[in-house]
């Protein structure tokens, strides 16, 4: 473990937890993106977890030069990020916590921008914008050009049930920043074991939680979209996202009222859905490029599933079954019909979608 001497009564607004596992060529922009702000009104709480490239060093030679008792690298063994963003959050002296991976990062103001809007709010969950970038750190999409937020703040639960029909903004693990009473007072962590959709479900349980959600009308972090990802590449885990939304609903029929659940139930069911049909058309798509003709690559596919996950296909099946279409989703109703005739169709006419424009 590493550690800047703590100074004594330093206040602390936002603790900044940065999850790393071999991200060697982009934790320097990370951590000098946060290390290099003006205003100091933070603490860094790096949580290596079990690197086996580079990364500690990399972390080390940054860290070293700068004397603060803000910033702390502690390292662990592997056991994914959800576990090592719960050790951060464990660790944590600030009223804020913000998460932020080991290779995406922020900008320039972003703690002198967030600081002045939480001692002016004093909100549960602070939502900014954040801008698509490359490895060149060129923008691939700016935030601002598909998304607006509200002028006012909203209950999370209001947000929940309206943020599919307003869509009026989206949310990433790094464009969030969380009360830290709301997180201790309802006992949340993120789920350990799950390592996609694990961000969407904290983000959803603790909008249940929240009274006041504020917002940022202001670009303050940036998520690096980069080739070999978990989300860019094949991957059965990916799969874990439709148990994260389950988990999610589960919640939920804890946290709402009748009137809320009914409004989210109906439209986190369509969420699921439309979740697998993408993961699934996702994972086609990459094993056919390589090289393996489509029915091959439906059968690894179908058994991988089958393999890691027993209960899901099924499962997914009699979702779609139930799935009526009334009032909702037409397109999804019938995505779900051609699915469970043959979803092997299905994959052939999605790819044929620029022609069906009707039905996808």
């Amino acid at each position: 473990m590493y550690s800047n001497e703590i100074k004594k009564n330093q206040k602390i607004t936002i603790s900044i937890i940065v999850p790393t596992y071999n991200v060697e060529p982009y934790i320097k922009k990370t951590l000098e993106s946060v290390i290099h702000q003006a205003c100091k009104d933070y603490e860094l709480i790096i949580i290596d977890d079990g690197s086996t490239d580079n990364t500690v060093n990399v972390i080390q030679s940054i860290v070293q030069n700068f004397d603060a008792g803000n910033i702390h690298l502690i390292r662990k063994d592997n056991g994914g990020v959800s576990s090592s963003r719960n050790m951060g959050l464990s660790m944590a002296r600030g009223d804020y916590i913000l998460f932020l991976d080991g290779d995406d990062y922020i900008s320039e103001n972003c703690v002198q921008v967030l600081s002045e809007y939480i001692q002016k709010t004093r909100t549960d969950i602070l939502c900014y914008g954040f801008d698509q970038v490359d490895e060149n750190h060129d923008v691939l999409r700016h935030y601002f050009d598909k998304y607006n937020f509200p002028e006012v703040s909203m209950t999370g639960v209001q947000i929940l049930i309206t943020r599919k029909e307003a869509m009026f903004f989206q949310t990433w693990t790094g464009s969030v920043v969380y009360s830290k009473k709301l997180l201790v007072r309802n006992s949340l962590q993120y789920t350990e074991g799950c390592d996609c959709g694990q961000d969407s479900e904290f983000l959803a349980k603790a909008l249940m939680c929240a009274s006041k959600v504020s917002f940022i009308n202001k670009v303050l972090s940036y998520y690096l979209i980069r080739e070999g990802s978990k989300t860019n590449c094949y991957n059965i885990d990916r799969f874990q996202v439709i148990f994260a939304r389950q988990r999610s609903l589960e919640y939920a029929r804890l946290r709402m009222d009748k009137k809320s659940l009914r409004v989210f139930e109906a439209e986190f069911n369509c969420n699921i859905i439309r979740r697998f049909l993408f993961i699934f058309v996702s994972c086609m798509e990459y094993k056919i490029q390589q090289s393996k003709i489509k029915r091959e690559a439906f059968k690894i596919l179908y058994d991988d599933i089958n393999t890691h996950f027993p209960s899901l296909w099924n499962e997914m099946n009699q979702r779609m079954k139930r799935y009526n279409g009334k009032g909702r989703d037409k397109k999804l109703f019938i995505k779900c019909k051609l699915f469970r005739i043959s979803p092997f169709l299905y994959y052939v006419l999605f790819k044929l979608k620029k022609y069906l424009q009707f039905y996808f």
